[in-house]
């Protein structure tokens, strides 16, 4: 245990202010700027997610001060937290595999991602939630309430992950080993449960990914979608009751939310931009185009052929990052057929969450949403291959086959630390794969406190002096397309309720009323990131129609800022 808080302490005190993504560190502090300000949220500023983090980040401003890194204090804490629980879950497997895997747990994901993602949160509630699984008895009243209660938090977060978690947490429970075997009760119930799953499950890959992803991350939850359906442990009855008491849980844990809302007369705004509009997220072109296989896989394959030592080494962890929920799905789905006992020991809860919480990678496939459940896949293969069968099946594990499986979790968290961990987001593939690292400088940029690239550091100097040139304290700035990260850096105003067009201006409707609206406010400039990956034929006919009235003062790198002609 001890051991497993120096790493953690020792991984915060090397990684926690390193790296920025500026669109989405610039997201997560403008709105809990404007939520400590006194507005609120959803009703004032728009929201696509559900808002608990944005409260966390309200206070973290308040408590840690006014910069972006302060966003980051309250992460820290929570990766803390899960690899303590980690830890907890290895516990009975012995010392050397629980210490590897709560290291294992930290040292990939957090601190490649470099944000205080909804994300990573999300994930930290689905880690207690394996914890429940597997720590409290199916018999507990209250382990439905507990489970449920944080399935809402999930949601809460992150509303996606929530669906993979939710399918796989009523997936196990569905199945797992009961005292009292209920093999004469109608089944119907969980059937219907785990049809509706399945045809959800196949709808949304077949319209929001492409068939290497659906491979990679989709066919073993299928497939064992299909092997529950005439695995179930539970009746229809019973089912009725877990999932009353899992819907209040997760009705107890929306409770404070839900009062802010109503207290604020936003409960249509949050209801709207939750769950909603937040659909159209999955509709934006850059999320379609990117693609594992090709971007990741084949350049680690030419690393791995062609180039150096430590390109081949990253080649390797790479790959094995692509593979792992691959790997964990066909472990724990050959698994599964082969028992011949009936229900599933309470024992495989973390590889079955996992291999359905790794669908969150399938949303955009680049390397962010590929460590959002790499961590968590790898440490359940250590379960998988190390610890299960030793304690729920009685099977001895040799020290051998131990060491080799802790080694590899342990290499590959070497390599994510070593070569990945507060790295910017600028690298292209070619650095990622091969694992070139970027020496970042400590910024002298107001209000951020981040180490970050020294190209963006010349860059953000050089944009926030002109734009501290050319308005006043009390002028409003208006950002195109994903740039909330210049109005709290410049302590310059966004009039609007929105802070990214491209994702709240749908259609030609929305686009009249902004521009009427845009007119209204007379933002003194306009700073265009022309670069964006959420530039769209709708932010284009944007710009030309809100820069009538301005003029071009000056074109950095690829920022091009507007002001007001007189």
């Amino acid at each position: 245990m001890l051991l497993v808080v120096a790493a953690n302490l020792i991984l915060i005190w090397l990684f926690f202010d390193k790296a920025w993504i500026p669109s989405d560190d610039g997201h997560y502090v403008h709105v809990a700027e404007r939520i400590s300000q006194g507005e609120v949220l959803n009703a004032d500023v728009e929201e696509l997610h559900p808002g608990y983090v944005h409260f966390i980040h309200a206070w973290s401003l308040e408590i840690f001060g006014d910069r972006i890194v302060s966003l980051r204090y309250p992460l820290m804490a929570l990766m803390a937290i899960q690899s303590l629980l980690t830890h907890a879950i290895f516990r009975q497997a012995g010392v050397l595999v629980a210490t590897v895997a709560a290291i294992t747990m930290s040292a990939i994901g957090t601190f490649q991602i470099a944000n205080p993602t909804t994300g990573l949160y999300a994930l930290g509630a689905t880690v207690a939630i394996t914890y429940l699984l597997q720590r409290t008895s199916p018999e507990s009243r209250h382990r439905a309430l507990s489970i449920g209660a944080l399935l809402g938090l999930v949601f809460l977060f992150r509303q996606l992950t929530a669906v993979f978690v939710a399918m796989g947490v009523l997936t196990f429970l569905m199945v797992e080993r009961r005292p009292e075997p209920q093999r004469s009760v109608s089944s119907s119930g969980p059937r219907l449960v785990l049809a509706a799953s399945l045809v959800g499950l196949v709808g949304y890959l077949l319209t929001s990914t492409d068939l290497t992803a659906a491979l990679l991350f989709g066919c073993y939850p299928i497939l064992i979608l299909i092997w529950a359906f005439s695995h179930t442990t539970i009746g229809t009855r019973d089912l009725g009751i877990l999932l009353s008491r899992l819907a209040f849980g997760a009705a107890g844990s929306a409770l404070p939310l839900v009062g802010y809302h109503v207290f604020h007369g936003s409960v249509r705004a949050w209801a709207r931009d939750t769950f909603v509009r937040s659909l159209s997220i999955g509709e934006l072109e850059h999320i379609s185009t990117g693609r594992y296989v090709w971007d990741i896989g084949l350049r680690s394959i030419n690393e791995l052929l062609f180039g150096s030592i430590i390109a081949r080494l990253n080649a390797v962890y790479w790959i094995a990052l692509l593979v792992v929920a691959f790997a964990i799905g066909r472990s724990l789905y050959g698994r599964l057929r082969h028992r011949s006992q009936w229900g599933v020991p309470t024992e495989y809860a973390l590889p079955f969450v996992a291999v359905f919480y790794a669908l969150v990678s399938v949303f955009n496939q680049i390397p962010f949403y590929l460590y959002l459940s790499a961590g968590l896949s790898i440490v359940a293969g250590l379960w998988l291959f190390v610890g299960v069968e030793s304690i729920s099946e009685g099977v001895g594990v040799t020290k051998r086959s131990t060491r080799s499986v802790v080694g590899v979790a342990l290499a590959l968290s070497v390599v994510a630390a070593t070569f990945h961990a507060g790295q910017p987001y600028t690298r292209t593939y070619s650095d990622l794969v091969s694992g070139q690292r970027v020496d970042l400088i400590r910024s002298e940029l107001p209000r951020l406190g981040l180490w970050i690239d020294p190209q963006e550091e010349a860059l953000y100097s050089e944009l926030l002096q002109l734009i501290d040139s050319n308005t006043q304290a009390n002028d409003v700035l208006f950002t195109v397309p994903n740039n909330a990260d210049l109005y709290f850096l410049a302590r310059r105003a966004n009039g609007f309720r929105l802070f990214n067009p491209t994702i709240s201006i749908l259609d030609d409707s929305e686009l009249r009323d902004f521009v009427a609206e845009f007119e209204s406010v007379n933002p003194a400039m306009i700073v265009h990131d022309t670069r964006s990956a959420y530039n769209t034929d709708m932010t284009a006919e944007l710009i030309d129609r809100i820069t009538i009235d301005f003029g071009i003062v000056m074109t950095i790198d690829h920022f091009e800022l507007y002001v007001r002609e007189p």
